[in-house]
């Protein structure tokens, strides 16, 4: 058991000695390959029950699709996500992002896109170096858009990639569909169904307790 009230079982005939040592709690030390092993191989690494928060900053190459007709696009853009590390594998929580255009290929009113989410995250190994899945589910809205006008939709993106330590990369899939309500005159207006499908490549680090 050790000091943050993780207990680990090895076979019998694993434990090379037993010895009592002058500790907190005057608890018993066992001395095993397979521990020495865990131990250097999960030190400042192993994910603990707590908060955890992402900071990313990413490349989104797309595709705009509008009534059949399409433009391609680059953007840059950033997300910040907070929330709770349940065990070393499963994290849930939410966040928010600033998504900006990086050209003159779509109108000003695509220029910031500000979504919103809630995320999941699964780390596959708990160490050093681990491959994770995550998913987040939301909606956004544009920050540029005419007083008149408004453009909102889903958000909806998948990532695969590895972490280092605290450093995180991968690669993934984004889609925001959404709508375009133009206003007209004599306060008519007209809806356009649209939608934004990314590659996306992302980097960022991670904050939260480890195991030491």
């Amino acid at each position: 058991k050790n000091n943050v009230g993780d207990i680990f079982v090895y076979p019998a005939d694993q434990v090379e000695k037993m010895t009592k040592e002058s500790a907190p709690g005057d608890g018993i030390r066992y001395t095993s390959a397979a521990a020495s092993s865990y131990s250097n191989s999960s030190s400042s690494s192993s994910l603990i029950r707590g908060y955890r928060g992402f900071v990313d900053g990413g490349v989104y190459a797309g595709r705009v699709v509008d009534d059949g007709y399409g433009t391609t696009y680059t953007r840059i853009g950033f997300t910040t996500t907070h929330g709770f590390q349940f065990n070393p594998h499963i994290f849930f929580g939410g966040g928010l992002g600033w998504q900006i255009q990086a050209g003159d290929d779509l109108i000003e009113d695509f220029d910031v896109l500000f979504p919103i989410y809630a995320a999941f995250r699964y780390d596959i190994v708990d160490g050093k170096v681990s491959p994770f899945a995550s998913a987040r589910v939301g909606g956004y809205a544009s920050l540029t858009c005419d007083y008149d006008n408004t453009l909102a939709g889903g958000y909806f993106n998948v990532n695969f990639g590895v972490r280092i330590r605290r450093l995180n990369m991968s690669v993934g899939y984004e889609a925001m569909p959404g709508t375009f309500s133009e206003d007209e005159y004599h306060g008519n207006s007209r809806d356009y169904d649209f939608g934004l499908n990314s590659f996306v490549f992302r980097v960022g680090v991670d904050v939260g307790r480890r195991a030491h």
